[in-house]
Formats: structure tokens, sequence, C-alpha cells
């Protein structure tokens, strides 16, 4: 296919020479491009399926006009790291599993996001990034009732307009309350990764 030069901001080139590299046409590059964000691997049982699902997602994506990226965070076993007394290693993954989304998903300026996960730290390391910096899913509060709409390809939270804005509101990002350990050693040190992760 042959693009006229105007159609194509140069400022750019070196970036989709690196996405053709990866694989994605033109085409795929002028539509919206939205993370996959997976957390499948092969050593969780619990995440084991993840990457069936995930074709599935995309083929989604790509009906609505956009093209799917997909990319991996780490999803650390309970059970199995519990079983060596290894636990101590699992709840600081969640915050290493939300910096890595939204290192990459910042870093490659993608225009949506969808998110595959299981189990007990690594979905709140997959909304993390999300709720702590004032997006949607940061006005959802526990006991609200959430409508799936198959027909319409949306999630409806089901409260009110007014209650939502008041929501947007009067939010606030939330106080870092961890004070101890090698994270609070990490936290003082490494600044947030909108701001390139720079050492402080």
């Amino acid at each position: 296919m042959v693009v006229e030069k105007k159609e194509m901001d140069s400022l750019l080139a070196y970036r989709r020479a690196l996405l053709r590299g990866c694989g994605y046409s033109y085409q795929d590059l002028e539509k919206p491009l939205i993370a996959i964000v997976n957390s499948w691997n092969e050593i969780n049982p619990g995440h084991i399926h993840l990457h069936k699902l995930s074709e599935f997602v995309k083929e989604g994506v790509r009906d609505a006009g956009g093209t799917p990226m997909e990319f991996n965070t780490i999803a650390i076993c309970d059970g199995i790291a519990n079983s060596g007394n290894y636990s101590k290693f699992v709840l600081p993954s969640r915050e290493i599993i939300a910096a890595s989304i939204e290192s990459t998903v910042k870093a490659y300026n993608f225009d949506g996001m969808v998110m595959i996960c299981s189990c007990d730290k690594i979905i709140p390391g997959h909304v993390c990034p999300e709720a702590y910096d004032g997006g949607p899913i940061s006005i959802v509060r526990n006991g609200n009732e959430i409508e799936i709409d198959l027909d319409n390809r949306q999630l409806n939270l089901l409260v009110s307009e007014e209650e939502i804005k008041k929501r947007f509101k009067i939010w606030k990002k939330p106080e870092i309350r961890i004070e101890y350990g090698y994270l609070n050693i990490y936290r003082k040190l490494v600044s947030s990764a909108k701001f390139e992760a720079y050492l402080a």
C-alpha cells in the first residue's frame, strides 16, 4: 500500500518502523491501538487458559475497528509460593505488575486497554494504575452493581450520572501507606512511571 507523505507523521517514523518489525501493517497502525494486558503464563494454574481467551478478545477489538497489541505481566501463584515459604514475594508483585502496566501503556501511548487476569494479587495489580490516576475505575465502590451489555459491548455502572459526577469531583489521589520493608525503600527511590521512573 502506498501512503501519501502528508498522511504520515514523520516524527513517528521510527515508532512505525519498529512496530512494522512486530508484524503490524500501515493499516493496523492507522487504527486505535488497544493494549491487551495479559497475565497468562505456564506456571500458574489460574492463568494457564488466558492465552486462548486473549485470542477472542483480540478478535473483538479487530471487529470493533481497533488494532490489538498484547503484552504480558507476571502472575505469581500464592499457593505455590506459600508451599515453599516464599510468600513474602507475592504481595510486592502487585506493585511490580501495576508499575509494568503503567510504564508500558504510557510509553506506547495506547488508545485503550483490555486487561485479562485472574487471582488474588494480580487483579489489584492490573486495576491499580487506572484507579490511582483517577480513571473511571477509581469511582467504583464496594456494593455497586455493574451491568454487562453484550449487545452494545459495554459495561455499565448502575449509578446515576449525578452520582458519577459527584464522585469524580470529590476524588483524591490515595495516600501511599507503605511504611516499611523493601517496598518502602523502592517507593522512596523511584518516582512514578508517568515521570519516566527516574531515580529520585
